[in-house]
């Protein structure tokens, strides 16, 4: 998992790529804390992201929750991520349209 993270037009972009798993949860979160001092809104970009597993969604569920005046939301998922977010039902929770 890599993380990259630009700011544009008022909103923290973090581009993230391979896989999301139990293997990596602990070090996106600590890329993750270097963004959590702005209140700006947070946008994922996931569409290099080849994998997510149930620690990689309690991870994106916690941040979402450790901040929920910040808006978080994912942009550009890849099909692995689009899948996994419809099966578990929290496209609209990361503002992907719940057809996807």
């Amino acid at each position: 998992m890599e993380v990259s993270a630009r700011s544009e037009d008022g909103v923290t972009i973090a581009c993230l790529s391979g896989e999301y798993d139990a293997h990596n949860t602990a070090a996106f979160a600590a890329e993750l804390v270097k963004l959590d001092a702005s209140d700006r809104p947070l946008e994922l970009d996931m569409g290099q992201v080849t994998f997510l597993d149930s620690a990689g969604i309690s991870s994106l569920i916690e941040l979402r929750e450790r901040h929920p005046e910040r808006s978080v939301t994912i942009v550009n998922p890849s099909p692995a991520v689009e899948r996994v977010l419809g099966i578990v039902g929290l496209n609209d929770a990361f503002g992907l349209s719940s057809g996807t």
